[in-house]
């Protein structure tokens, strides 16, 4: 219920709910153009041995930390770095984009500095672009295209420091920018407004899918806690090439966007059934499932489109005119590694083990512990 409440939220400036961030997990018994980036020198790689095979989960630990691994937990690429500072809020916490995102098999983050890296399996980091960063009171997010060849960076100024959440003043400014991988980040769109126009923090970057970037406008400027929900607005919308907003995928009073694809098929919810739509990427409805007496939320489509991940009255996965399939109880999804398995953890602290783990929907019942902690960003491909 929470994600679909924040769609009557008009205001979008303040929800008493939060992003829980991907849980760790409990195991139990059973302004301007800015400069070219420069190449940094690779790490030397002749004693480098091959890697093991694919597919690899990213991980953020600590905030500050990312790490690709194997499925059975061995760590093959580890990083540091420093992220961009937090911007100050009285009375909330900021609803930030993640740390780092994934696309095209690696990992791909942006610094206090404004440098955009990315992180492959190997090891190896590149600098991708640069973007200024006109104060600390910012908020960042960043999308990259499917093929790895072009990046958006979203930077929103807030007033200046602290902003008060019940009633901001001053005034912010949402600023976005666009790069070739490698070469120079070019302004696009830009628009300065206020707490009257009812936009939040402004515009947040969620993803990339076929037709291109994808946002949240309005996102929600802070949260007092609460509830899980995947983005941080209800309103999801296409991005045009220079980062001007479009239209929304879908009205969000009538069915707001739980989770998007790459290919562009997503899963919405209805305010008025509680119950789901999974939609095509055309925007024609492929499935729908609804059950009395509950109210499914923070739905994740599996990549075959064929299955939802849900909370509700019970932790479930809902399959497409097929069976409904039990999870370990108490588990917290937080995505697909593919079409049969979930990442997640126990919030509530089966066994109090703070572990990342595997369910398999061949079995169910049971998960694999992978003996490592972080939030969950993605799964990434051994061969992109």
């Amino acid at each position: 219920m929470v994600k679909r409440a924040l769609a009557a939220a008009a205001a979008m400036t303040l929800v008493a709910c939060s992003v829980t961030p991907a849980p760790k997990a409990h195991a139990s018994s059973s302004a301007r153009t800015s400069a070219a980036p420069t190449t940094p020198a690779p790490s030397p790689t002749a004693s480098r041995s091959p890697l093991p095979p694919g597919p690899y989960l990213a991980l953020v630990q600590s905030q500050s930390t990312l790490a690709i691994t194997t499925l059975q937990g061995q760590v093959i690429a580890r990083q540091d770095f420093t992220p961009v500072p937090r911007p100050q809020l009285v009375n909330a916490g900021p609803l930030l984009a993640p740390a780092a995102v994934v696309a095209s098999g690696r990992v791909w983050y942006i610094d206090s500095g404004g440098v955009v890296h990315s992180l492959s399996p190997d090891g190896t980091v590149r600098e991708v672009t640069r973007v200024p960063l006109p104060t600390s009171q910012v908020e960042t997010s960043l999308a990259v295209s499917p093929d790895a060849q072009r990046v958006m960076v979203m930077v929103v100024t807030l007033p200046q420091a602290p902003v008060d959440t019940g009633s901001p003043s001053g005034t912010f400014s949402m600023q976005a920018y666009t790069a070739t991988v490698g070469g120079n980040a070019s302004r696009g769109y830009h628009r300065d407004f206020t707490a009257g126009d009812q936009l939040g923090s402004g515009a947040q970057l969620i993803g990339w899918d076929t037709i291109g970037p994808l946002a949240t406008i309005p996102t929600i400027l802070g949260s007092q806690g609460g509830g899980p929900h995947h983005y941080n607005g209800a309103r999801v919308v296409h991005m045009q090439s220079d980062g001007t907003p479009g239209p929304p995928l879908t009205d969000p009073n009538a069915c707001s966007v739980e989770d998007v694809l790459l290919d562009g098929w997503y899963v919405c919810g209805n305010p008025q059934s509680g119950g789901l739509e999974v939609h095509a990427a055309d925007g024609s409805t492929a499935w729908t499932y609804a059950r009395p007496n509950d109210f499914l939320d923070y739905a994740f489509l599996s990549p075959d489109h064929n299955h939802l991940a849900v909370l509700g009255n019970q932790d479930q996965v809902i399959t497409n005119n097929g069976p409904v399939i039990s999870v370990p109880s108490g588990f917290f999804h937080s995505g697909w590694v593919n079409p049969r398995s979930l990442v997640g953890s126990f919030p509530g602290g089966a066994g109090g083990n703070n572990d990342v783990v595997i369910v398999n929907l061949d079995h169910p019942g049971m998960y694999d512990d992978l003996h490592l902690q972080g939030a969950f960003l993605g799964a990434l491909s051994d061969s992109p």
